[in-house]
């Protein structure tokens, strides 16, 4: 009787210890999930683990990232933020799983509901691809130079790009930056606490697109500006409440390069070759974009190629060679030189 009443006290001590843990504020949680552990997890089992933990942490955002929005003038600014799950996200992609390692546990915490980070610019003119589709456009600036080709100064140097491990060369993985430094976790009286980070080589509609494609599987691609018309600029607004938000396929094949997201890159690719046309090809080649991603390169160069656009293409070769040399388009010598080994191969085998 004696042992019997021991083990029922010993079962009601672990039963109050476990209801007092319970009650604690569940900080660890926020970093719970480990990487090793959601490899074995389905997609449907890692979202019910990130909605069964937003039932003890009160939500279930626990990350918040800025991004820039706006082009204006040489800069690009105006940050807007987009909230986010960690567990998600670390499950999705290993720039992701090693960017919420030790570094970003501390020092890049904050409150759901505060402002962009103090310390932080609003602003940056180290944006790598101006020509970025998915940025908007300042009320003030003229847009009548937004094509694509007209950029310049915006590759990124062979010095500075870095392999993907697939024998293409891509730039840098994004340059996230954690908002606040060398400060402790602390929870923020009436406010859940957050990771808050500034994205500064990204454009939000490309990065909201990539969050709601996380979530969803979905990714709705917009027309190309080189066959953009007044009425598809239109149709973005047009978009019933649930569908998923517009982004560029060229601006999400350049973050899926970046992130390793080979599904979501080719998905891009095949959105960017389904839209060429005689009417474009000419703007696509000539852009800098065609000229950083090899890939692309030979898909718009085949496309002259196979389609009857190689006589107008060659008519024109002789403006853009004196544009080149003028420096108004300096990323056009890789495209070019492509067009030229076709057509010498093309002649060899007639």
């Amino acid at each position: 009787m004696k042992r019997k009443k021991r083990r029922l006290a010993r079962e009601e001590k672990r039963r109050a210890q476990a209801n007092d843990k319970a009650c604690e504020e569940p900080e660890s949680q926020l970093f719970e999930a480990t990487v090793s552990e959601l490899e074995y997890m389905t997609e449907q089992q890692i979202t019910w683990l990130a909605m069964k933990q937003s039932l003890t942490l009160g939500t279930f955002v626990d990350t918040k990232f800025y991004v820039f929005s706006r082009r204006r003038g040489g800069l690009v600014d105006k940050p807007l933020p987009i909230y986010a799950n960690s567990t998600i996200l670390k499950s999705k992609s290993t720039y992701f799983s090693g960017l919420f390692d030790s570094d970003f546990r501390e020092g890049s915490i904050d409150s759901l509901n505060g402002g962009f980070p103090n310390g932080r610019a609003e602003c940056t003119s180290e944006y790598d691809y101006m020509s970025d589709s998915d940025l908007g456009w300042d009320d003030d600036s003229d847009p009548a130079n937004k094509d694509e080709q007209t950029a310049t100064g915006e590759v990124a140097s062979k010095n500075s790009l870095q392999s993907s491990g697939d024998g293409i060369e891509t730039t840098p993985l994004i340059n996230a930056i954690p908002a606040t430094s060398n400060r402790a976790y602390t929870s923020i009286a009436g406010h859940k606490p957050v990771r808050v980070i500034v994205i500064p080589d990204v454009a939000f509609s490309t990065f909201n697109a990539l969050m709601f494609f996380f979530l969803t599987g979905e990714v709705n691609f917009a027309s190309l500006r080189s066959t953009q018309s007044i009425d598809d600029e239109a149709s973005s607004f047009d978009l019933e409440p649930w569908e998923a938000p517009q982004c560029s396929p060229k601006s999400m094949y350049r973050l899926a390069d970046k992130l390793g997201l080979s599904d979501l890159k080719e998905k891009a690719k095949k959105d960017i070759e389904a839209k060429l046309t005689p009417d474009n090809i000419m703007v696509e080649l000539r852009s800098s974009f065609t000229s950083i991603y090899e890939e692309i390169r030979n898909i718009e160069v085949g496309y002259v190629c196979e389609n009857d656009c190689l006589p107008s293409v060659l008519q024109a070769i002789p403006e853009w060679l004196a544009e080149h040399g003028t420096g108004k388009i300096p990323h056009s010598t890789s495209v070019i030189t492509a067009l030229f080994q076709n057509v010498c191969l093309i002649a060899m085998d007639s």
